[in-house]
């Protein structure tokens, strides 16, 4: 890219540098809608053109869905016993799932677990055979199992277990209030028809247990006030490691409603914890040979309210609020200068939140029916109105990122037929089925596209601006964007005639198809000689088969003669009249 002109400009105090590049000329086909030029890493572009009649516009960045949906629960699961049981763990429908290695785990309000596995091959689109299930769904059943049949105590029979996998280990944990249990995947693999289940000898019995997440290797279950207890996995086993006194740390602290855990070194954690009263609050957990050590980050402002908090690299947090009549969701920058965390988006929605879900680009806001996909802040910056994208799903109870870390199934190839990545999909459960969406964020650009012949061979002039968020040390600068500008002339053409790269492909498959017709029919020559030769093999010879046989032999030839044929017949004529000399 050639830099002809940079100009700096004080908006707003942002610093905008602009930055004049290249012009550029691009032509596209009649009846062909084409993006002809894109500009990763654009939060928004303008398109300006000097003609009325124009046939190109700016395409701002936005994710592209793709939704498959599928049934499980079926009508010989829901028998007249569910209904007529008096009992709130009826009805046996979905609640929620665990991602388990290569698909998932989904257990019902009665207790029930579903395991069912991804077919890889159907959700890329590659191949329509299936390693499990029906040939046209994202995933194949293996097995359903009823934990109540499994239940420790008969209190415990009356509870919905919490379920959730170990991928250190490959085991599933199975939660009640006083006890946990957990099996193996690998056992379950081999043998689907007899679980068995082995108790965690040294969980901590408590009179409240809430979310419970597995990080790098340790378990964290919040137990009310009391706090955080964890455990570490071992190799088949989780075992009391010690519990965080929060209310010492955080003498505010009430209750958790979500937590999330990151990695920020090698033994050095951030804990993010969404208290409902206090808000977000942030404890760097450091782990030397065994002993855990506290440091209470920067406080963050306090708000009531919270519902589920997530992120991606620790410096940009996302918190979903329910505030009067609406929720909020509010996305926390970490400022190095500071020291401190404040508030750099925030999105407002009318209808229910009950959770989210963070990428490197954008946040998943999961509704009731609708949901939202809104840009981070490096997208937002210089365009912080952009209107989230919404599509609808009913009846969503949970969903899950794919994780491509926890999967046996060799996905070394990215699958980029339709435009998506091979690990650019998230799943979850609906009240009797699951569902699958694969996404594809596509950046600004330019697109093209006219059926109007008369514009053939004609060309227009625009000037294309966008917008590039800066980062230092991986961190969005807040204080500086760079405005692109440039020009760009474009001319509509017919449709040009095969390419010489297209026609060589073609010639070569018209080639191999030849090659392999020529071969069929030579194998079919062959077996129907071979055929002729058995069935002559198998019928008495007489002179005549021998000279159809090989009639240019030399012995042959001489059986085809004349002279031969005249003595033969004199020899049946003394012979015959011999005979009847003897008659007489």
């Amino acid at each position: 890219m050639i830099l002809i002109l940079i100009l700096v400009k004080l908006i707003e105090g942002i610093i905008i540098k602009e930055v004049t590049d290249k012009n550029q000329t691009k032509k596209f086909h009649l009846d062909r809608a084409t993006t002809i030029i894109t500009m990763p890493g654009a939060a928004d572009s303008i398109l300006i053109g000097n003609q009325n009649d124009s046939y190109c516009w700016s395409q701002q960045p936005a994710v592209k869905t793709e939704t498959k949906t599928m049934n499980i629960i079926t009508e010989k699961d829901l028998t007249d016993y569910v209904y007529q049981e008096e009992t709130p763990l009826n009805f046996g429908q979905f609640i929620s799932m665990v991602h388990v290695r290569d698909g998932f785990i989904a257990i019902t309000s009665n207790a029930k677990i579903y395991h069912l596995k991804f077919n890889y091959n159907y959700i890329h689109e590659i191949f329509s055979f299936p390693d499990y299930g029906n040939p046209y769904e994202f995933a194949g059943f293996r097995w359903k199992v009823d934990l109540q049949a499994y239940a420790p105590t008969t209190e415990d029979k009356e509870e919905i277990p919490q379920i959730l996998y170990l991928k250190t280990n490959n085991l599933v944990l199975v939660l009640y209030p006083n006890s946990a249990q957990f099996f193996s995947m690998y056992e379950m693999d081999a043998n689907s028809k007899h679980l068995i289940l082995y108790t965690a000898s040294s969980w901590k019995k408590r009179k409240e247990r809430g979310l419970t997440k597995e990080y790098f290797g340790y378990v964290y279950s919040s137990v009310g006030r009391e706090g955080i207890d964890v455990y570490r996995v071992s190799s088949y086993d989780v075992r009391f490691e010690l519990t965080i006194d929060l209310i010492r740390l955080f003498p505010d602290f009430t209750k958790l409603s979500d937590f999330i855990v990151i990695k920020k070194d090698h033994d050095e954690f951030h804990m993010f914890m969404l208290d409902v009263v206090i808000g977000l609050i942030e404890l760097a957990v450091e782990i030397d040979d065994g002993e855990f050590k506290y440091k209470v980050r920067p406080e963050i402002p306090r708000k009531e309210g919270g519902i589920a908090v997530d992120t991606k690299n620790g410096r940009n947090v996302f918190v979903v609020y329910k505030e009067l009549f609406r929720y909020s969701i509010i996305e926390y920058l970490y400022d190095k200068n500071i020291e401190g965390y404040e508030i750099v988006n925030q999105h407002i929605s009318y209808q229910k939140v009950v959770g989210l879900k963070v990428t490197d680009e954008f946040v998943l806001i999961q509704g009731l029916i609708h949901h939202q996909l809104i840009f981070s802040n490096s997208f937002k910056l210089v365009n912080p109105d952009t209107e989230p994208t919404i599509y609808t799903l009913f009846g969503v109870r949970n969903f899950m990122f794919f994780d491509q870390n926890i999967t046996d199934y060799p996905l070394l190839k990215k699958f980029n037929i339709t435009g998506f990545q091979y690990d650019d999909f998230f799943f979850g459960v609906t009240g009797s089925g699951a569902f699958l969406v694969r996404y594809n964020f596509t950046p600004a650009g330019v697109k093209c596209y006219s059926n109007n012949e008369t514009q053939i061979l004609t060309q227009q002039s625009y000037q294309v601006k966008y917008n590039v968020t800066q980062f230092i040390d991986g961190e969005v600068n807040r204080d500086l964007v760079v405005r692109h500008s440039f020009y760009l002339n474009v001319q509509l053409s017919y449709p040009e005639p095969i390419l010489e790269d297209e026609l060589i492909k073609t010639l070569i498959l018209v080639f191999v198809l030849l090659l392999v017709c020529l071969l069929a029919l030579g194998c079919v020559e062959k077996v129907r000689q071979r055929h002729e030769n058995e069935k002559f093999k198998t019928q008495p010879k007489t002179v005549e088969m021998m000279i159809q046989q090989n009639p240019f032999s030399k012995i042959n030839q001489k059986l085809m003669s004349d002279d031969y044929k005249s003595k033969q017949e004199r020899k049946k004529d003394k012979k015959k009249s011999q005979m009847q000399s003897q008659l007489i």
